[in-house]
């Protein structure tokens, strides 16, 4: 221990940090740095060590003190950012890492800190990289997809984590970006992927849900823990677009043989389907996303030869649309939505009320839902 009240004095690796209890309280109850102090984080006064020896890279374990001492990581360009969380995993402190790594989003900042690259797609579909937005840190490479089109879905987990499915897999990587265990469907196309939390995914594919077309797996490992049951009323049905509720409900657009369309929902705990919903718009639903406001489900659909849009509000509580929109209605109202507007996506913005639709010239349009809150 150093001699100046309140300071620390490590050896690691042979170098000397000196810094303060203060300090190193910050690392938290479970880093190894917690058994260097008594339970009030202050120094053994009784102890006769001068020093605390720890047969680490010195050079790693600069940045995490750094990390400690102002809140914020730097890893300068010589160190491996890979060694760097496996150094901080050794000694207690991933977490703070992790949370140094991932600020909070700010749309105003955009920054690309990492991409997973490497995915055969059509250059005609792709937007022009702006390179005053937007800055490429890191890779990883080597995954392709061998018809040329895009990736199905992509999903991030409330955990940092992303889902990425190619083909009859999905692709699992953590908050570092080091893939894990690939979920695999035995060839089945993978039709959606939705994170019901932190540990667990979601998979639809385009096998008949009663022969186990949708099944819940873990994340870390890719082991199936259940596939998801069904009743009578939809054996002949295959699950698509996936969305989950914080009440433990978990939807699906859901398509027949005959060509009919539902929503299904089911318990993410049991597995059990508990209810579906009929309908009826142009096609099977290309996106759905739980409003937890209004308590409601929203469900787009886009016409396949035109790109007309419908967009609806379910309330399952009643079984009831609550409001049904579609860009066909407004075009008498509305001249700007011309026949050859085209809508390419819609995604509710429930901080402002609002539903945003985007065309395929990238012009945005909203709905005002206040009146719905």
């Amino acid at each position: 221990m150093g001699t100046p009240k309140g300071r620390v004095k490590l050896n690691v690796g042979g170098r000397i940090f000196e810094t303060t209890a203060t300090t190193l309280e910050f690392a938290g109850q479970n880093s190894l740095f917690r058994a260097m102090l008594d339970e009030n984080w202050n120094l053994h006064s009784d102890s006769a060590i001068t020093e605390h020896f720890i047969d680490r890279d010195p050079d790693y374990f600069a940045v995490l003190l750094n990390l400690l001492r102002t809140g914020e990581l730097y890893i300068p360009p010589k160190i491996d950012k890979k060694l760097v969380y496996k150094e901080a995993e050794y000694y207690g402190i991933l977490d703070h890492v992790r949370s140094a790594e991932c600020d909070k989003f700010d749309g105003n900042r955009p920054l690309l800190a990492r991409s997973i690259t490497g995915w055969s797609v059509r250059d005609a579909e792709c937007d022009t990289f702006d390179g005053n937005r937007l800055r490429l840190a890191k890779s990883i490479t080597g995954l392709l997809v061998g018809d040329g089109k895009f990736t199905p879905a992509i999903q991030a987990g409330p955990n940092a984590w992303c889902c990425v499915s190619q083909g009859s897999v999905a692709h699992v990587y953590d908050w570092m970006l080091e893939e894990h265990p690939t979920i695999n469907l035995d060839y089945r196309k993978v039709n959606d992927v939705c994170w019901v939390d932190s540990e667990n995914i979601v998979v639809s594919s385009d096998e008949k849900i009663a022969n186990g077309g949708m099944g819940l797996f873990r994340a870390s490992t890719g082991e199936l823990r259940y596939k998801f049951q069904v009743t009578d009323e939809m054996n002949d049905y295959t699950t698509g677009i996936l969305s989950c509720s914080s009440d433990y409900k978990l939807f699906s657009s859901c398509k027949s043989t005959s060509n009919g369309h539902v929503i299904g929902v089911w318990d993410q705990v049991t597995g059990k389907q508990i209810d579906f919903l009929s309908y009826y718009t142009y096609g099977n639903a290309r996106r759905l996303q739980w409003l937890h406001g209004t308590n409601c489900l929203m469900a787009t659909s886009f016409h396949p030869r035109d790109g007309n849009c419908c967009i609806s509000l379910l309330d399952f509580r009643k079984n009831i649309t609550v409001i049904s929109w579609s860009d066909v209605r407004d075009r008498v109202k509305k001249p700007y939505i011309t026949d050859q507007t085209k809508f390419r996506d819609v995604i509710a913005i429930e901080e402002s009320y609002s539903i945003c639709v985007v065309d395929k010239n990238e012009r945005l349009g909203f709905i005002d839902l206040r009146k719905y809150y």
